[in-house]
């Protein structure tokens, strides 16, 4: 072993210009791996910091205020009534911009497949053009649901 690597060894220092791009190759391979490795690993695989992150729901601030009819308040969690909101870009291209949508009552698909679900909503209002929530992806609807329809995951079942 030690005559093969006193060989190898031999060689490189014959084509320094050829050595050194051999290491350059390596250096520049081994890193840009380990960034991406880093990368993936800080977003797709270490789990949110979170004790039940399926759960995890957004709110409309108070400060964001309907360009048309209204947001949600506290008579909406307490009515039996499903209500929505909807974005300026959803009212736009489904409903032609059309304001009387405000008070309707529309149906509403969530999921896809197997688990497509329809819902009724009432449409309060609709959301001024720059308001933009783009996580998990550009939402254009938000509804109140009462706790007793929200069901957790089949992975959290049993637990408690």
């Amino acid at each position: 072993m030690f005559t093969d690597l006193r060989h190898a060894l031999r060689l490189f220092s014959r084509r320094p210009f050829f050595t050194a791009a051999i290491l350059l190759t390596l250096a520049l391979g081994i890193g840009a791996n380990t960034a991406i490795f880093n990368l993936v690993r800080a977003v797709l695989l270490r789990p949110l910091p979170y004790h039940e992150p399926d759960r995890l729901v957004f709110a409309l601030a108070q400060r964001v205020r309907a360009t048309i009819g209204r947001t949600f308040d506290s008579r909406d969690t307490d009515a039996g009534t499903a209500v929505a909101v909807i974005s300026d870009a959803f009212w736009r291209r489904r409903f032609g911009a059309d304001a009387g949508i405000v008070g309707q009552t529309v149906d509403l698909i969530a999921g896809r497949g197997k688990n497509r679900t329809t819902s009724r909503h009432v449409v309060l209002g609709i959301l001024p053009p720059a308001f933009r929530l783009p996580y998990p992806e550009e939402t254009e609807v938000w509804a109140v649901m009462p706790w007793s329809r929200i069901r957790p995951s089949s992975a959290h079942r049993g637990r408690r």
